[in-house]
């Protein structure tokens, strides 16, 4: 399957809004990078979704740009605990972990990236892109 561009992306957003919700949709993005990750597993997590919002996660990306890691796991905190959306054992350098789907996420959860065991000065990156819902009271 392949993926959608930042075009595509934007068209179905419009015509979400158009057949449901109106201007109550906005564009998501969520974008991280640390160019010099220490020698431990490096997790990040997105901002919780906040209050009157639903959060619709449609792709995820991660990779390390230095070494390979054993693990690089896409995830989410369900508010509970941390479930894994996709995960890649062992991928090569530059290799890219995706997910492609649609996540939602309520109050309070959030998205993220967990890197197993980098080695100390690697350069890892995080994305997340979708749209958030604002919810009528």
């Amino acid at each position: 399957m392949a993926e959608l561009t930042e075009d595509q992306i934007k068209a179905l957003v419009t015509i979400a809004r158009q057949l449901t919700w109106g201007d109550n949709i906005l564009l998501y993005e969520h974008k991280w990078k640390d160019l010099a990750a220490s020698a431990v597993t490096s997790n990040h997590d997105a901002d919780k979704v906040g209050p009157g919002r639903i959060r619709v996660i449609t792709h995820m990306a991660a990779y390390n740009d230095v070494t390979a890691n054993p693990f690089i796991y896409l995830r989410h905190h369900d508010g509970a605990e941390y479930l894994v959306d996709e995960g890649q054992v062992a991928p090569a350098i530059g290799e890219v972990v995706r997910f492609s789907g649609f996540l939602i996420l309520r109050e309070g959860q959030r998205e993220g990236v967990s890197f197993e065991t980098c080695s100390s000065g690697d350069d890892i990156y995080f994305v997340s892109q979708g749209y958030e819902i604002l919810l009528k009271e």
